[in-house]
């Protein structure tokens, strides 16, 4: 039998959820003072930032595979911080919000893993994968038919 999902125990703790959440919260608030005070991050646009996450996602990858995971958890912090200041870069120039990444992220965890959040029960690990590609399929060819949204105008 299946325990009522609101009675799950979180296997890491509410006390590491908390945590976690001071420190991004943290390291978003150091991304705002970069980006005020740094003259080098400062004036970077969201464009020139997107080769620091291709770096940090590359030097993380390579310390993965050396399976060096001291190193592996550095790299996944300067990820995650360059992610953050890429938000912050972002909602300066009026393109998106960090929150709005976070939500839309939080909604496609949420409608790729409906055997999680919702009622889907899968018979096989295989029939698992296939459901999963589907979905992201659709994502996909929606996408496709979106209109791209045009640039705000630069003031300068």
């Amino acid at each position: 039998m299946r325990k009522n999902r609101r009675t799950r125990k979180n296997p890491f703790g509410q006390k590491n959820l908390r945590a976690h959440a001071r420190l991004f919260a943290q390291l978003e608030r150091i991304a705002i003072r970069a980006k005020t005070d740094c003259a080098y991050c400062g004036g970077l646009s969201t464009h020139k930032w997107v080769k620091h996450i291709v770096e940090e996602a590359h030097e993380f990858e390579t310390a993965m595979k050396r399976r060096d995971y001291n190193e592996a958890a550095e790299e996944l912090g300067d990820l995650i911080y360059v992610s953050v200041l890429l938000g912050v870069a972002a909602q300066r120039e009026k393109r998106f919000s960090l929150s709005q990444s976070l939500t839309a992220a939080e909604a496609k965890i949420k409608r790729r893993h409906p055997q999680i959040w919702g009622n889907k029960k899968y018979a096989n690990k295989k029939e698992l994968w296939e459901t999963y590609n589907t979905i992201k399929l659709v994502e996909r060819v929606g996408k496709r038919h979106r209109k791209p949204q045009k640039p705000p105008h630069k003031q300068e």
